[in-house]
Formats: C-alpha cells, structure tokens, sequence
C-alpha cells in the first residue's frame, strides 16, 4: 500500500456513520461502539480475588471538551479512563470520563463522581466471593466504604485527612515525634478501620476489613543513620501495596508496542489506544489459560502482536488480478547458479485454522514434496491454494483435512481476542467510510 492511500483510509476512517439527536449527550458517539465491543469481551472475563481501580490517560493536546490534566502520569494531558484491573494489569471493566454523563446519574447524584465511579465499575465483581478491591485516594471516602460490605466486596484505599470527617487523629507535631514505623489504629462504630502509619511521611489508609493486624519487618534505608533498618508496617498497607498496581502495569505494557499515531483526531488516538489494550489484554489472557505452560515455551509480547499482524494478513483473501492472463512464453535465463531449494513453512495457527479459502490444487511438478501434517512423511503434489504447502490426499488418507481441523486451545486463542474484534468490527460494516 502506498503511503498516500494508507494516510487517506486513515483519514476517512469512521466508526459511525451519521449522527442523531439522541447522541448529543454521549461525547463519545464517534467511538462508542467499537469501546461497547470491547468491555463487553472485557466483562466475560473471570475476575480474580484482588483487583484495583486507577486512572488511565489517552495522550491529546489537541481541542476536546472532555480532555483532562493529571498530575504525576507519564501523559497527563488527554482523555481520562477509570479502569478496573488485577494484579497482572488485565482490563475487566472501564468508563471514559466525559463530564456529567461518566457514569448513571443515580450514581453521581448519591455518591458523586469519585465514589460513584468505583461502584459503577464494581458491579462487574461477582457478590459473595469476599473479593478486594483497592484504590487511592482520589477514590476514597468513608460512605464507599460503607456501601462497599453490602456487594459483599471488601475495599482498602489510601485516604484525604480532610475526608474522615471529626475523626480524632494526632496532630501533625505529635506524630512527627514518633518513631519511625509507629502506627494508629482509629475503629467506627461500622466497622470501618482508619491506620495511621509513619514512614518518611504520614500515610493514611481506610479499609472496612483489616487494620494494623500482623505485622512483618520490612527493610527501609534510613537517610540519617546511613544504613538499612527494619520497620513493622500494618497487615492493611501490606496489602494494599500488594493489590494495588494493575492499572499501571497495563500503562506499562502499552508503552513498549505503542501504536504512535500523530494526528489531530481524538477519534483516533483513541481508536488505536483501545486496540493496543486489547492487544495487551489478550496477550495476559493467554498466559493466564497457559499458566501450566513453562514461561520460556510461552509468546512474549512482541511476538503475540507479530502473531496477531500475521493472522490478519493472512486471513485476507488474495486479490485477484486485472486483465486478461497473459499466453507468451517468458523468456528463461540461462546460467543461473544452483540455489538450494527453500523449504515449505507451516502458515501461523489463527490462519491455519480459519477455514477461508483453503482449497486444494495439483501442482505438475516432477517430484513430490513432503507433507507438512505432523506425524506424517509421505509426500504429495497437492498443496492449499493459501498456506501454500503440501499435504497428502488420496482416498484412504485425508491429511489435507485433518491439517486444517483444529485440536488444542494450548496455542494462542487469537479468535477470541483482538482477531474476534477485528472480525465483528468488518461483519457489522462498523468502519463505513473507507476511501475508495
């Protein structure tokens, strides 16, 4: 593809085709059914047993109503997304800010849009599996908290001084004469737990299922002693140091591939954003159905997009071309020196399996080359027409079948990722104005 054509299929690239009245409150009509695909592949996931809610940017400068400052991200400027992840960093659920029309009004009007946000996003936890959920304080509140238990979901989340309401903490003069590790434990009549822990700085955390509890040594560098000490901070800090973190972890994972887009369309930094994520999300999905698996057998990351770029090209029928064929003998080169001849290569698994345009063809060579069915050494003259390598196929052995009949999931399930995107996105005709 030229470099003219691809900038003009980019440019004329659309996901709805007209707009209606009753888009006017949704700022993000442009886009929304490509973002409902994928929370909806996001929502059918299992959700593990510690999960954390964060913000998330999409990098924009340019002018956009709903495009936010976030200080200390590696993007603070852009379009704001509240997501939803586990320890490994995969997406189970998110929401685009976009002002007043972020989450259900109900919502907002209760809890406000802070609040309102973590239990919007909370509902895809299933109730009664005692699950635990961790945010920061942006997020957190003592009515959360409170409302939190009744899902049957318990939460813990570094906490605003100014958010705990006449809960009688220590003076910053007093707790800046206590020891290094020093802790305090304040208990509502809700069961709610506020601890105070001291390290360099204050550090407030509310939880509504665990306090101080036990607590282990940790080892701290202390600045005035030049020397490595050991402190005791409270079972609840513990585990929110543990739990907390996925969201970055997937910022992580999108800035080593990113899709570097320079345009002044939000529709498309955000189109090519959520792509990458699902990219990501799918490459953890694999490793999670793959965890028996030695990780050295297992596709890093870049090979997983190779793989993902593979397939889609793949999959693609070949074109046909123009004109009539042409009947004159081609003039063959004399001397040409002996060059080994190159071996046949399997195709990669999503196009083996995808059941488009596999048909068989007899090619009239002199000798036949083997078949590329494992386990089997015969060789044949018929090849498929798109993977392009031998199988055998006479009456009493079907190889040419049994090679494209899938019979493990262990390899990558492609087809229920990005390539199932990708795939409804062409069978629904959601990308409706490309440029001829």
């Amino acid at each position: 593809m030229k470099e003219k054509r691809f900038f003009k299929l980019r440019n004329n690239l659309h996901i709805v085709a007209e707009y209606s009245d009753y888009q006017s409150e949704d700022r993000l009509w442009k886009v929304r059914p490509f973002l409902e695909l994928i929370r909806k592949r996001c929502l059918e996931l299992a959700v593990e047993q510690e999960c954390s809610i964060d913000e998330q940017m999409i990098h924009f400068k340019g002018q956009l109503s709903i495009k936010q400052y976030v200080k200390g991200k590696p993007s603070p400027w852009g379009i704001k997304v509240f997501a939803l992840c586990d320890r490994s960093g995969l997406l189970y659920d998110f929401a685009v800010y976009q002002g007043e029309n972020t989450i259900p009004s109900e919502l907002k009007k209760d809890y406000g849009l802070c609040c309102g946000v973590v239990l919007h996003l909370s509902k895809g936890i299933p109730s009664g599996c005692k699950n635990q959920l961790y945010f920061d304080n942006y997020f957190t509140s003592v009515p959360l908290l409170r409302q939190l238990p009744h899902e049957k979901i318990w939460a813990a989340g570094t906490v605003r001084k100014n958010r705990l309401g006449k809960c009688p903490l220590e003076a910053k003069k007093v707790m800046n004469k206590q020891p290094r590790g020093y802790s305090a434990e304040y208990v509502t009549k809700d069961d709610d737990v506020v601890v105070v822990w001291k390290d360099n700085n204050d550090v407030s955390v509310a939880a509504n299922f665990v306090g101080i509890g036990h607590q282990e040594d940790v080892k701290r560098w202390d600045k005035t002693k030049r020397e490595h000490i050991f402190v005791k901070p409270p079972e609840i800090l513990a585990k929110y140091n543990r739990g907390m973190g996925g969201v970055d972890k997937m910022d992580f994972l999108l800035s080593l591939y990113r899709t570097k887009i320079r345009s002044k369309k939000w529709t498309l930094r955000a189109i090519f954003h959520f792509v990458d994520l699902f990219v990501c999300n799918s490459w953890l999905e694999y490793l999670r159905k793959n965890a028996q698996t030695p990780r050295s057998k297992l596709l890093d990351l870049l090979l997983f997009r190779l793989q993902i770029a593979e397939a889609l090209i793949s999959s693609v029928p070949n074109a046909r071309k123009r004109g009539r064929p042409s009947y004159e003998a081609e003039e063959v080169p004399t001397n040409v020196p002996h060059e080994k001849k190159a071996r046949f290569q399997r195709p990669c698994l999503d196009a083996r399996y995808d059941g488009v345009d596999h048909w068989p063809e007899a090619r009239d060579q002199a000798l036949p080359s083997r078949c590329k069915y494992e386990g089997f050494t015969g060789r044949s003259r018929v090849f498929c027409k798109k993977c392009k390598v031998p199988h055998c196929m006479t009456k009493d052995r079907n190889y040419y079948h049994k090679f494209h009949t899938r019979k493990t999931l262990l390899i990558p399930d492609l087809h229920n990722a990005m390539y199932t995107i990708v795939y409804m996105l062409v069978k629904n005709k959601l990308f409706l104005c490309f440029a001829q």
